[in-house]
């Protein structure tokens, strides 16, 4: 079933065209990635689609009573009455028809046992096509798909009683998240919907979006988890848009096939237009007879159409200044901890980072990467151990404010304070990292968030440096910065250390990966996808458990109660302990599960599901009491 259709869409700013004859389809159950540079006019077209512009030329198609919902960069900034309201409040309200059918329901079953004769048929016919629509829609399992949303986009039971008006920016973004997901429209518009979600975060949008059953337009910068949820790429470049079959990691190989195809035609093309104007030119030279041979070869020559050059990033030639080089150990963490406010960052560990590899630092946000690694930049000393750095090092620090920038410079004499080189090598610099000619000369205070970040790598660039610590390099940078981000830091010859939720880069770049989670450091011997195939059989067994029968599911209550009767407190202790955590992992597979719309298909697997789950439940309260009173026994 067809969505969405648009043809030779048109949209113009003034004397540029933003979107020039577009076309294209989304029907159910597709999934599209709209990918362009930073200004190419994504969000136009995506305001273009919702109806909330009017194209200036072309026609776009929509399906009769269709629900888009479009969730924008900045959508936590549009709150406005909703200020005054909880997190819970907010979000319910894409349930609101199905609270108002609820209480139908409830009125209808008074009315059933008042009513008598050809009126009681009326109200149970009524009666039966409203609870046929509610149990449809899910019935009053609403509340457990609140809970398991507002779960992964990470907030807890806390946040959700807390006020919008005392959220954060990025809570607040989070909040909008929620709610356009709960919504649950036939179309979603996401533009750039992982910004301020941590890795565990983006692993459960990846989730939720594939087995999302409406179509799915998504901007975003963040290339693995495009290539998870999208099958086709829409690359919209000099107003054109183009569609390309495919996640993101195979339309970036077709797209550079294709560019080599097209600058291979292009070189034929200047051979045959260089071999006629010296054909021309040798006719110009024999006289007048050959005149009509002339003119008809210049007027072949002026009718040849042009083939466009390709975008193609040209290879970087970035080099870092040179530095003495280091041997191993660079640094030593000897038995390092923080704790804050009575709340343990990390316990003690220790590391050593050897020359030359790239360290990375992955956790959830606020689980204490950024303080780690201003333990390296030694703005946080460590509660306990030692930080041992090895002599002649010369770091190069990237962080994630952008404050030491002056406002009222431009981009080139920024780059110029404390430049070793001439001005002529700093514009070539500044070329490289996407800052050509006229672009050299803005103003800092006018740049972008991605384009202050940009500068802030020339000018580590541009200093010598043995040892690099970066606090999420990537942030505000497009798919063009990111590429020019990698390649910068792939030639670099030193160490580095790096806080990122990048998992394309840390992959690409990473040798070892530290984790922080649940007040413990600990150390993965592998790249990103090394340490993500260690959590996976986890998830594997948590999804699997959904899975079980009811025979299956009592069994496993009985090896609890066996192990709780257990000779002595500290062996029943721990079986309670075991089916604690079992039930759990029970519990948050079954919430995930009713989370997604596809499972409101089955009437009743949506009811087994309930039932399992305000078991599971119960007998989890049961369990915490029991633990409870073990642990003072024990």
């Amino acid at each position: 079933m067809e969505l969405l259709r648009f043809r030779n869409l048109e949209r113009w700013y003034g004397a540029r065209c933003i979107v020039r004859e577009a076309g294209g389809v989304v029907r159910q159950g597709e999934h599209v990635a709209l990918v362009g540079r930073n200004g190419a006019g994504k969000s136009t077209l995506f305001s273009l689609l919702t109806g909330e512009a009017e194209p200036d030329g072309g026609e776009i198609s929509r399906a009769r009573s269709i629900e888009i919902g479009w969730f924008r960069q900045a959508s936590g900034e549009f709150f406005g009455e909703h200020e005054g309201r909880t997190l819970r409040d907010y979000v319910q309200e894409a349930f609101a028809h199905m609270e108002a059918d609820a209480r139908e329901l409830e009125h209808l079953e008074y009315e059933m046992g008042r009513a008598r004769g050809e009126e009681l048929n009326e109200v149970m016919e009524r009666y039966a096509l409203l609870r046929e629509r509610f149990e449809r829609a899910g019935g009053h399992d609403y509340v457990y798909r609140i809970d398991a949303v507002l779960r992964g986009v990470g907030f807890d039971e806390n946040d959700a009683a807390r006020l919008l008006q005392t959220f954060s920016g990025g809570e607040k973004t989070r909040a909008a998240l929620a709610r356009v997901l709960l919504d649950a429209p036939d179309l979603l518009l996401l533009d750039e919907p992982t910004n301020h979600l941590d890795i565990a975060g983006v692993e459960w949008l990846e989730g939720f979006l594939s087995r999302y059953g409406g179509g799915v337009i998504v901007v975003s910068h963040d290339r693995w988890f495009l290539d998870r949820v999208i099958g086709c790429v829409w690359l919209l470049e000099d107003g054109a848009l183009s569609a390309w079959e495919g996640n993101y990691s195979h339309f970036v190989e077709s797209k550079a096939r294709a560019d080599e195809e097209r600058e291979r035609r292009i070189a034929a093309q200047e051979r045959q237009i260089a071999h006629e104007r010296k054909v021309i030119a040798e006719l110009a030279t024999h006289g007048s007879h050959n005149y009509v041979q002339l003119k008809a070869r210049a007027r072949r020559l002026e009718r040849v159409e042009r083939i466009a050059p390709t975008s193609r990033t040209r290879a970087l030639r970035v080099s870092f200044r040179p530095s003495r080089a280091l041997h191993d150990p660079v640094v030593e963490l000897r038995g390092v901890s923080k704790a804050y406010g009575g709340r343990t960052l990390f316990a003690p560990f220790s590391l050593a980072v050897r020359a030359g590899e790239c360290l990375g630092i992955v956790g959830a946000n606020g689980a204490g990467k950024s303080t780690l690694l201003k333990m390296l930049t030694g703005e946080v000393l460590p509660d306990a151990g030692d930080v041992l750095w090895s002599e002649g090092v010369q770091r190069g620090i990237y962080a994630q404010e952008v404050g030491d920038l002056d406002p009222g410079a431009s981009v080139l004499d920024e780059l110029l304070r404390g430049w070793l080189g001439t001005p002529e090598e700093a514009r070539g610099l500044l070329g490289a990292l996407l800052f050509s000619g006229e672009d050299a000369e803005k103003r800092i205070a006018s740049l972008s968030g991605g384009e202050k970040r940009r500068v802030m790598l020339a000018k580590m660039v541009s200093r010598p440096a043995n040892v690099l610590l970066l606090d999420e390099p990537t942030n505000d940078l497009d798919i063009a910065s990111r590429e020019v981000l990698e390649e910068v830091l792939g030639a670099f010859e030193g160490t580095v250390v790096m806080v990122s939720h990048d998992r394309f880069l840390l992959e690409r770049l990473c040798d070892r990966v530290v984790e922080i989670a649940d007040g413990t450091a600990s150390l993965c011997e592998g790249g990103y996808a090394e340490l993500a195939a260690a959590h996976a059989p986890a998830s594997a067994r948590a999804v699997e458990r959904v899975g079980k029968t009811e025979r299956e599911r009592q069994k496993a209550e009985q090896r609890g109660a066996q192990a709780a009767r257990g000779p002595s407190p500290k062996r029943q202790l721990q079986g309670v302990e075991r089916r604690i955590e079992a039930l759990e992992s029970e519990i948050a597979a079954m919430e995930h599960e009713l989370c997604d719309p596809g499972t409101y298909r089955e009437g009743e697997r949506v009811r087994d599901l309930q039932q399992r789950l305000a078991a599971a439940r119960e007998e989890l309260e049961g369990l915490e009491d029991r633990w409870g009173e073990l642990v003072d026994l024990v």
